[in-house]
């Protein structure tokens, strides 16, 4: 054999496989954006999954926050109508055990010469 032939033989082999290599290589470079796209789409929707279900999460508790917020509300006009009951109730005892004293003051001199003492105002103790 002829080193031209050898030559030949090689530059040959080597042609056809760089070739198959080249091809091969530049499949795969216009399947990896396919790829890489299918990828990035199957990333999103898990994504878009994971983010649907906190919402509705976020939801829920916004829901249940606001039908406790209404209760509270309830539950502080009912408190403040017992404390505006109770407030005027108080007011009214005070006013009684105030005009009861100074009458106690007033008449100590014919009060402590009797043998008991005033009654307190509508029958309560003190």
């Amino acid at each position: 054999m002829s080193e031209t032939l050898i030559i030949s033989i090689v530059a040959g082999i080597l042609t056809i496989f760089g070739g198959a290599g080249f091809w091969s290589y530049k499949a795969s470079r216009a399947e990896t954006p396919l790829k890489q796209g299918a990828h990035d789409l199957a990333l999103a929707a898990g994504v878009n999954q994971i983010m649907m279900a906190s919402l509705e999460a976020v939801q829920e508790d916004a829901k249940e926050l606001r039908e406790d917020l209404k209760s509270l509300r309830d539950e502080l006009e009912t408190v403040k109508t017992e404390l505006d009951s109770e407030r005027k109730n108080f007011t009214t005892r005070l006013e009684r055990w105030v005009i009861w004293y100074q009458q106690l003051a007033v008449g100590w001199e014919v009060h402590r010469q009797k043998p008991h003492a005033p009654p307190p105002p509508d029958n309560l103790s003190a």
